[in-house]
């Protein structure tokens, strides 16, 4: 701070330090800046790659869901078919045994 009792040398002398403390706190700011600013671009960064990455796994778990609903239809399918080809069966063994006797 410039008091009233100092010399022209003085003054410049103190304005001069002042400048060059707010120099300093310039530069560091900006030091900081570019640091945060990386990083925040990082974080950025990260969070497009894990959208991403959660976009290609619901691809995924989306396909596979589909897929087990086929095999799930299909095996149903099966299933009804097996019932079917087993009441034929149950209906030939029934005639045979009467056949029979």
């Amino acid at each position: 701070m410039i008091e009233l009792g100092m010399t022209v040398g003085e003054i410049k002398d103190k304005t001069n330090q002042e400048l060059g403390n707010l120099d300093s706190r310039i530069r560091y700011a900006r030091r900081e800046h570019g640091h945060t600013h990386g990083r925040v671009e990082d974080i950025e960064r990260t969070l497009w790659m894990a959208r991403d990455i959660a976009r290609t796994q619901g691809q995924k778990i989306s396909a596979l869901e589909t897929m087990l609903a086929n095999q799930m239809n299909m095996c149903q399918k099966r299933f009804s078919n097996m019932e079917a080809a087993q009441l034929e069966l149950e209906k030939e063994v029934r005639y045979l045994r009467k056949r029979r006797n």
